[in-house]
């Protein structure tokens, strides 16, 4: 298992249109960007990362803003091999780790000139649409 180090950004964007949703009005979005770098024995040129959105939503999420980042927090700092399948860590928490966690494993295998998770493009006959 991989050891990783993390940053934590805190972000606030006004909305141009106030978002009404489940009883709630939102006029800015607020959340953490959370970075996961893998912590690699070699020397790379290029930093590789990946990066998550942990932003608690009002009405949708019992977790506050301050809770999802003080959870992170602490969970990060005690666990320096962590993994997004904690069950005791918050949805918006435990999507954010997840999306993190995918996004690094995208930058690694792009390094590598492998592209796993890309779609592949081709052509489609319509023909091949129709079925009898």
């Amino acid at each position: 298992m991989n050891s990783y180090r993390w940053e934590l950004f805190r972000y606030s964007l006004p909305l141009k249109e106030p978002l009404r949703m489940l009883g709630q009005v939102l006029n800015e979005r607020v959340g953490l960007i959370l970075r996961l770098s893998e912590i690699s024995r070699g020397s790379s040129a290029v930093e590789i990362f990946g990066e998550g959105e942990i932003t608690p939503l009002p009405g949708l999420h019992l977790e506050s803003l301050s809770q999802a980042e003080s959870q992170i927090r602490e969970y990060l700092s005690a666990n320096l091999k962590p993994t997004p399948h904690s069950e005791t860590l918050f949805p918006s928490v435990r999507f954010g780790l997840d999306m993190a966690f995918r996004t690094l494993v995208q930058s690694q295998q792009e390094a590598l000139g492998r592209n796993y998770l890309s779609a592949k493009t081709g052509t489609l006959s319509s023909k091949s649409l129709l079925t009898a």
